[in-house]
């Protein structure tokens, strides 16, 4: 089944909205410490995720691939390695 720019665009849309809500969940659970760093990396890798998605329909669209989960996946690992010590509270 090949996937067709342009078909069912509503869907489409919603299924990009998911990949941010699931890097925001995914980066937000994951340091589990209220702060602003946490809370400002979280809204990054969201933002991040959006453009992700885009770069990756652009690259996959002529070959008539859905991305999936592929930025939500690549957007939760650029933002999980670097600085893991960033936002972890530091002990004494």
């Amino acid at each position: 089944m090949k996937y067709r720019h342009g078909e069912l665009e509503s869907q489409v849309a919603t299924r990009r909205l998911n990949r941010a809500v699931l890097t925001g969940i995914a980066l937000g659970a994951t340091y589990c410490n209220f702060t602003w760093k946490a809370a400002i990396w979280t809204i990054i890798g969201v933002i991040a995720t959006v453009f992700i998605q885009a770069a990756m329909n652009a690259f996959f669209s002529p070959m008539g691939l859905p991305t999936l989960t592929g930025p939500f996946c690549v957007a939760t690992w650029l933002f999980l390695f670097p600085n893991y010590q960033f936002l972890m509270p530091k002990s004494n």
